[in-house]
């Protein structure tokens, strides 16, 4: 599965379809698009978790380092999302701003 996520461009491919959904004109364009993300957000999924299981041994420290990444996540991700819905149009959340 590592090699699905790091190998294929799956990062690319959640950017691409991240700009298709911003863009779509109707809504069958906007569901597919964010179809392809949340697929290539679960081959991402568990490369990362891999990464950091193998990089702390077992104890507090995977423990902290599992939590930050999932509370970094929603911190992260949550208040652009609630912004662009609020002043723009409602499809310009799914738009990747990286």
């Amino acid at each position: 599965m590592d090699a699905v996520a790091s190998g294929a461009g799956v990062e690319r491919l959640i950017r691409i379809s991240s700009l298709i959904g911003g863009l779509a004109g109707n809504p069958g364009v906007l569901v597919g698009a964010r179809l392809v993300q949340g697929l290539g957000v679960a081959l991402m999924l568990p490369a990362a978790l891999s990464i950091l299981t193998t990089t702390f041994t077992e104890g507090t420290g995977r423990h902290k380092a599992l939590g930050v990444r999932s509370g970094a996540g929603s911190a992260v991700s949550r208040p652009p999302s609630g912004c662009f819905s609020r002043h723009a149009a409602g499809r310009s959340s799914g738009v990747a701003c990286r």
